[in-house]
């Protein structure tokens, strides 16, 4: 059963990396992929938990990366740049990988296991997760003159699960921190309002959503934590700036 576990959080990403570039070169074959990569990852998932794990834990855990596969394959069918698209494929394979492989040392190699090297990549993984969701929103505008209003509803829901499954592997009580899901859920929503109405891409436009994502709930969490110092705030203030001044030259305007 152990080569058996290894040898599926090897397999099926690739598997499944390779299904989406087999689709970028014969776009016919789509929805069949995409039924497969989640049969595998079904099969995956199953053996990776032990019996007695209990069903809402495994889904707590597994909800950013079977998400994130998901978004990806989404991303794959509405955006057009051909170079973004590899990318994702190939990032899929990656983050699929370093995710199940903590999970794994979680569960059976304890010893071994990194401490909160799981709270970490999830904390990552929902990062991308936000990102593909949000170019999502933002193409469905672009490419097919959707008003943002119809899709406002299934993004924030999305924002909704995915802060307290953070809230949750962080072991921040929701019980008791409820009004910082509220004030999270209400300042993402004002943002991606007053980012529609900028005059730039949607790449662009998902990118200031993920980086303000970033900033309201990942170091928020920290704040909760009371584990947000000084030198971490100054930290991520510089990288935050940096990718800001990096976005602003190399942007291209409507």
């Amino acid at each position: 059963m152990k080569f058996l576990r290894l040898s599926l959080i090897v397999l099926v990403p690739l598997a499944i990396t390779a299904s989406m570039i087999f689709v970028l070169q014969y776009p016919s074959f789509y929805f069949q992929a995409v039924v497969a990569s989640f049969v595998l990852q079904d099969i995956m998932l199953f053996f990776l938990f032990p019996r007695q794990e209990r069903k809402w834990d495994v889904v707590s855990i597994t909800f950013p990366i079977v998400f994130h596969m998901l978004l990806a394959w989404a991303v794959l069918f509405y955006v057009e740049d051909i170079h973004f698209l590899y990318t994702v494929a190939i990032a899929q394979c990656i983050l699929q990988y370093i995710f199940l492989g903590n999970v794994y040392y979680f569960l059976y190699k304890f010893d071994r296991y990194q401490k909160r090297a799981l709270p970490h990549i999830t904390s990552y993984t929902g990062i991308v997760n936000v990102f593909y969701a949000t170019v999502l929103v933002y193409a469905l505008s672009f490419y097919q003159d959707i008003p943002i209003w119809y899709s406002i509803g299934p993004l924030l829901l999305f924002l909704f699960l995915t802060i307290i499954q953070n809230m949750w592997i962080h072991d921040v009580s929701l019980r008791r921190r409820w009004y910082y899901v509220v004030v999270a859920l209400t300042v993402m929503t004002q943002l991606i309002f007053a980012t529609q109405i900028l005059p730039s891409v949607y790449f662009v436009n998902a990118l200031w959503l993920v980086l303000c994502y970033y900033m309201t709930v990942h170091l928020g969490i920290a704040a909760l934590q009371k584990e947000l110092t000084r030198k971490e705030m100054i930290r991520n203030g510089v990288i935050i700036a940096v990718v800001v001044l990096l976005v602003l030259i190399t942007t291209r305007w409507r």
